[in-house]
Parts: structure tokens; sequence; C-alpha cells
């Protein structure tokens, strides 16, 4: 597999002095490419929070991934839309440990299509808002008080992320 590193890219909306990396990646077994884009040292975002995330499905997507949590090893959420199954799996990670998967067979996205996904955190669940305005509440399988990392990989490209 072939890097193919990107320049660092600031993004002055989330502020308090981070920056993300975001990378493309080519797998030498085909002309796919996945992108990547992972945030670190983000302000801590805390319940009642959301995290506001808008981006472009491929064209031929077959899956993608948005990821909340603390780092790559203990993710408060793991949201992955398979086009391939035509469902989203939701699950968690805690020391590098995936837990049991959540399936929701509610399935608005569209290959080639802009879309955006709103993540609130909340005591309990951390609430999914699809771009149709379907609502998925996905409960909190670790405890995690915030969420200072943010990464999205596959077939989706990030064109902005914010915070309120």
């Amino acid at each position: 597999m072939a890097e193919l590193p990107q320049p660092e890219k600031c993004w002055p909306t989330i502020l308090q002095g981070w920056c993300s990396t975001q990378q493309e990646t080519a797998h030498s077994t085909s002309l796919e490419k996945a992108q990547k884009l992972t945030v670190t040292n983000l302000k801590k975002v805390g319940v009642s929070d959301s995290v506001f995330v808008k981006g472009k499905v491929a064209p031929e997507a077959k899956r993608f991934a948005i990821n909340l949590g603390r780092d790559n090893s203990n993710m408060l959420i793991h949201f992955n839309p398979r086009f391939d199954e035509n469902v989203v799996v939701y699950n968690t990670r805690k020391d590098g440990k995936w837990g049991s998967e959540t399936r929701d067979h509610h399935f608005p996205f569209k290959q080639g299509e802009i879309t955006r996904l709103t993540f609130t955190l909340n005591s309990g669940e951390v609430t999914v808002n699809y771009p149709d305005g379907h609502r998925f509440d996905f409960k909190r399988q670790i405890n995690l008080d915030y969420v200072e990392y943010i990464s999205a990989a596959g077939d989706f490209e990030v064109q902005s992320i914010d915070i309120k």
C-alpha cells in the first residue's frame, strides 16, 4: 500500500491550536483511492455538544467511517455506512478492542452526493442525525466523558467539521 501525503491542513472553525492530517491512500491491488482524515487534540467535546460533518460520498462508494473518541484505540462511536450491505454499522473501541456491533437498516446515503451528519453527545447515548432527518440513538458502550479525536476514512471526502 503506497501513501501519497497531503499537506497538513488546519481547520480554523474548530480552533484551539490543532491541525489535522489528510491523506489519500492508493492500494496497490486496485485503482480505488480512500480518503483519510484524522483530527487530534481537539478542544474537549462533552455532553450536549454536537459535531457537524459535511462531506461528499465517492461516486462508487462501498464504505466509509467516521469515528469520535479519545484516540484510535478508544472510540466512543464508530459510524460505518456500508453501501455493499445497505446498512449503517455502529460500534465502539476500548483499549484497541472492538465492542458489539449495532446495525441500523435505515440507509439514506447516495453515492456521489454531498451528505451532512450531526453527532450529539448525550449522557447515555450519541444521537446521530442523518441527512434525511432520521435520528439514531447509539447507546454508549464505553465511558468517555469527552471526545478529543475525530477521524474519517474510506469513500468519503470531508468538506467541513464544526463543533457547537
